[in-house]
């Protein structure tokens, strides 16, 4: 039996305070999946 312990990745904090857009995009065929935006963040 082999174990594997690993310090957890410390927590990211993004802040935006702009509105903003976003797609979700497959890397293999560059097709979008999602795409959408925040307007009042």
């Amino acid at each position: 039996m082999i174990r594997v312990t690993a310090v957890p990745a410390p927590v990211k904090v993004v802040k935006i305070d702009k509105p903003f857009a976003f797609l979700l995009v497959d890397p293999d065929t560059r097709a979008v999946l999602f795409a959408g935006s925040l307007v009042r963040p």
